[in-house]
């Protein structure tokens, strides 16, 4: 059995505590750096650890690069599917029909459209 999912790391980012108010991007360092704080917080609550090197990058805010918006994205997308496999968010997905799952799916995590 293979498993594909997907996530937005837009949406992700109120998963685990982090926001970007007006004038912030997660193209900055600084503004990403500022975010390893509500991410440490939400890791401590669910007992996520994260290994050195990760701690570093994640209060570093990816080095100065533009680019270091990449690698946070996937850490926020990564500990948004976490959120969901240990319960404390659901799935979504659950109110769309099984014709649209089986070809469309479903970001993982995301709220079920109104």
């Amino acid at each position: 059995m293979r498993l594909l999912c997907e996530t937005y790391p837009r949406e992700a980012y109120s998963h685990v505590g982090v926001s970007f108010g007006p004038k912030k991007s997660k193209r900055r360092q600084d503004d990403r750096r500022r975010a390893a704080m509500p991410v440490e917080n939400w890791a401590a609550k669910l007992g996520v650890y994260f290994t050195a090197s990760a701690c570093k990058q994640l209060r570093d805010g990816f080095g100065r690069a533009k680019s270091g918006e990449d690698p946070f994205d996937a850490l926020m997308g990564l500990l948004s599917m976490i959120d969901v496999v240990e319960g404390s968010r659901c799935e979504g997905g659950a109110s769309l029909s099984p014709e649209i799952l089986k070809w469309e799916g479903w970001i993982l995590g995301q709220s079920d459209p109104a």
